[in-house]
């Protein structure tokens, strides 16, 4: 959860477009091989909805400072 608030924060602060893609590609690609990791580890339908819904808030809280540059 901390990791996604610091990478939220650098994509936040990132001055231009160029620089905010690659990294939300990257955090993406970070989000999902968590998400994967934690179903695979845990395996209970209530951690599958957290992890979505964390995705979800993860993806529109970057996707803001794209549109806003």
């Amino acid at each position: 959860m901390r990791v996604l608030v610091v990478m939220v924060v650098m994509v936040a602060a990132a001055p231009t477009v160029s620089m905010v893609w690659p990294v939300l590609l990257m955090v993406l690609r970070v989000v999902m091989v968590v998400l994967v990791a934690m179903v695979v580890s845990v395996g209970c339908r209530p951690m599958v909805s957290v992890g979505l819904w964390m995705v979800s808030g993860a993806m529109v809280a970057l996707v803001v400072p794209v549109v806003m540059a």
